[in-house]
């Protein structure tokens, strides 16, 4: 990051002078050659103090003190796979607009950070070399021995607007004390960061930089691979996971602010099903039988009777489904068919079937 910064002062009074007076920014050679997500960091990192915030964002000084003091989320329940309420915080249309182009600026400039073992909330150009997805965080773990999955409780609601204020405030952005606080407030409701939020994803992922170095140092010592993706943490070993390490592992997560969730809590053996993050990994990259008979179901359901039909048995519904209903029922079949895709790969038979088979009820070529 010392990089950026210092191109950061470098550009300062001509990219200030271009946002406030609309001049032609001469760029050099140096900035023609820099990538588009480099670019973005730069620009991030030579905000000053609020005005420079205002015209990131693109509002009136005067909406964002607004945005900033009264800050109005919608809280939304949406059903969890497993049973149960997800609560979303979901930002008014001003505010939202707000924390998407910050998210853009947030997301290049932890591009040029990113460790390699994190895979959750990261936006990348989608080349082989630095994608990050599902599939990426469950390769580094096919065919170990032994598996170890471990969830942050409460992820989001855990990291409080102290530590995101924090992190501004830090050597990795060296932002003065008022502007980190208005970046604090925009990004944060009731002092913590909301579920809902576009920026909340990247955010988690800057506070988690300290606590991921940690645990990959810990694990790297013991020849343990480490992922993470989001709350999801996955340690990989050929020699069983000692209690003592273990509880050391357990130790360096509290330490950071975050604690586990106990009822997430596993360790799988090689000759179990051994999955991370939905995938299964025991000798190659999979996914689990019951998830293909799911959907083999809801696709057979919805070429036998109808979208109607199928979306009534899908979510257990007593009366006739709305348009809305039977739009997120197209929505999650869709994102499952994706994930198949995704795991087996575009050219395999299995998922060209499924796919086939679900064109062919819309007339997609």
């Amino acid at each position: 990051m010392i990089e950026y910064q210092k191109l950061a002062e470098q550009y300062r009074y001509s990219l200030r002078k271009e946002r406030y007076s609309r001049s032609v920014f001469m760029a050099d050679r140096r900035w023609r050659y820099l990538k588009k997500s480099e670019k973005l960091t730069v620009l991030f990192l030579s905000m000053l103090n609020s005005v420079d915030l205002c015209l990131l964002v693109q509002l009136a000084p005067e909406v964002l003190t607004r945005l900033i003091n009264s800050p109005t989320y919608t809280v939304v329940l949406i059903p969890k796979k497993r049973g149960g309420k997800r609560k979303l915080e979901v930002p008014e249309y001003l505010l939202l607009g707000a924390q998407k182009r910050l998210n853009s600026y947030l997301q290049s400039t932890y591009i040029q950070m990113r460790p390699e073992y994190v895979h959750g909330f990261v936006l990348t150009n989608g080349t082989h070399e630095n994608k990050a997805n599902i599939v990426s965080n469950a390769l580094p773990h096919v065919g170990k021995k032994y598996v170890m999955n471990l969830d942050l409780e409460d992820f989001f609601p855990s990291i409080k607007a102290k530590s995101i204020r924090e992190l501004f405030l830090s050597e990795l952005f060296n932002f003065d004390h008022h502007l980190s606080t208005c970046l604090a407030l925009l990004t944060t409701i009731d002092g913590h960061l909301p579920q809902g939020a576009p920026t909340s994803p990247v955010l988690s992922n800057f506070v988690c930089l300290e606590m991921d170095k940690a645990l990959h140092l810990y694990a790297f010592l013991k020849q343990v691979e480490y992922t993470r993706y989001a709350d999801d943490l996955t340690f990989s070993s050929e020699l069983p996971f000692e209690d003592d390490w273990v509880s050391g592992l357990k130790k360096i997560i509290e330490q950071h602010g975050f604690c586990l969730n106990d009822g997430k809590f596993r360790i799988q053996s090689r000759n179990r099903k051994q999955s991370v993050t939905g995938v299964t990994v025991n000798k190659r990259l999979n996914v689990d039988r019951k998830f293909y008979k799911k959907v083999r179901a809801m696709l057979h359901d919805l070429k036998l009777n109808g979208i109607e039909s199928a979306t009534i048995k899908h979510f257990g519904l007593a009366t006739k489904p709305n348009q809305e209903q039977c739009r997120f029922f197209i929505k999650r079949l869709e994102g499952y068919l994706s994930f198949i895709g995704q795991v087996r790969g575009a050219d395999d038979p299995i998922y060209n079937r499924m796919k086939s088979s679900f064109n062919a009820e819309f007339n997609v070529e």
